[in-house]
């Protein structure tokens, strides 16, 4: 009689074809479970770089207060945001004093939208010429995300909100 080579544990059945259905029944539920989560990653990036655009249009607000509060450059005292949909589609923002622009200037990732073209006038007092918050609303390219950028008008505070 011959002995057979090889190792065999008790745990290891010795049906034939167990391995291969096995393994075709786990590739089939780990095809369906990225199915299902591509679409979350999806939405969950989308919002990711909504976020950021928001934080970014927020800090250049910011600056652009500080540049008007600062008065260190010419052309009078006062500073005019921008923030308008470029030829290309994108988001631009920038900042001028007189006929000149300079920094914070820059454009948005081009998954995100402007809902309205805004401008604000800040002064080394604050933001100008409202009695109101004057706000901008960013939106997802899929319009499935927006956040609203606010700025107080008494206190010069810029908050971002999420929007239903």
């Amino acid at each position: 009689m011959a002995r057979r080579s090889g190792f065999r544990t008790s745990w290891f059945p010795c049906r034939p074809g167990f391995l291969y259905i096995e393994g075709l029944i786990t590739i089939a539920v780990l095809g369906f479970a990225c199915f299902v989560a591509v679409p979350f990653l999806a939405a969950w990036e989308e919002e990711q770089v909504l976020d950021l655009s928001a934080r970014e249009v927020r800090a250049a607000i910011m600056e652009a207060q500080t540049a008007a509060r600062s008065g260190k450059e010419g052309y009078g005292s006062f500073v005019f945001f921008y923030c308008i949909s470029a030829d290309d589609g994108r988001v631009e923002y920038y900042c001028r004093r007189g006929t000149r622009r300079f920094p914070p200037k820059g454009k948005l990732n081009d998954r995100v939208r402007l809902a309205a073209p805004v401008s604000m006038t800040f002064s080394q007092n604050g933001l100008s010429g409202t009695s109101q918050n004057v706000g901008l609303l960013l939106i997802s390219k899929k319009r499935q995300f927006k956040r609203h950028i606010i700025v107080a008008v008494y206190t010069g505070r810029v908050r971002i909100e999420a929007v239903k």
